[in-house]
């Protein structure tokens, strides 16, 4: 089984010109060309601070709204909540949302609204509302049977049940919730890429006139603060 995949990973490598010695020497200087200017400019420091904190607003926006979007979503996909043809329905509208790729969400919006902040959060919120709607509806499944098959004998009206669900596994959805809000801090970083607003616009503004020191700054100052936010995020949800 191994030599097989070393024999196709070397067969590859050829077509791909992966083992024409000359091309790893030029890739070598090539690397070493762009090392050499890769340093903190300390001038930029307030700009990237500034992009940070546009970068936080995009991925706290849309947490936020995607949680607030998802939970009446996630009641509705549950099975024993709703009917099964609308628990169907929702749950397919859910599936569309977070297979999009966030960035064809940003695209989507920057040809609606323009490039900037409004579209990368308005991208991130519908992102979020189907993968946060998924983690949802199956923490809801996840009670206690017993406890599930007790409120469905009582005929009570989806959100009165979703309610009394959520008081279950309120604990969970905020830890889905946090968990969702750092992944959307480095979703929002790369959605500047197609002018959606957050820190990677500025990025990929100073890669394109190769200015590499100042893309270097950003991308430590944003590298930085994510470590930070999970930190903090793990050690919150450790607590909880």
């Amino acid at each position: 089984m191994v030599w097989a995949l070393l024999l196709i990973a070397v067969i590859l490598a050829y077509f791909l010109g992966l083992i024409d010695l000359d091309s790893w020497l030029k890739a070598s200087r090539n690397l070493s060309t762009f090392a050499s200017d890769l340093y903190i400019r300390v001038d930029l420091l307030p700009d990237a601070l500034h992009a940070v904190g546009e970068t936080f607003i995009i991925a706290l926006f849309g947490t936020v709204v995607g949680a607030l979007i998802s939970y009446p979503l996630s009641a509705m996909s549950a099975q024993g909540v709703t009917a099964r043809w609308l628990s169907l329905a929702i749950r397919t509208v859910s599936n569309v949302l977070r297979t999009v790729p966030a960035i064809f969400w940003g695209i989507l919006f920057v040809v609606m609204f323009g490039p900037g902040n409004v579209a990368g959060a308005v991208a991130l919120a519908l992102y979020t509302a189907g993968y946060l709607s998924k983690f949802f509806y199956e923490t809801f499944e996840n009670v206690n049977k017993e406890h599930y098959e007790a409120l469905g004998s009582l005929a009570l009206p989806w959100m009165v049940m979703a309610k009394a669900l959520f008081k279950h596994t309120e604990k969970q959805m905020v830890s889905h919730t946090m968990f969702m809000f750092e992944y959307n801090l480095r979703t929002a970083s790369i959605l500047g890429i197609v002018g959606a607003g957050g820190i990677g616009y500025y990025i990929t503004q100073y890669v394109s006139i190769l200015n590499y020191a100042a893309a270097f700054t950003f991308f430590m100052v944003i590298l930085l603060f994510v470590f930070l936010v999970d930190g903090v995020s793990y050690i919150i949800r450790k607590k909880m």
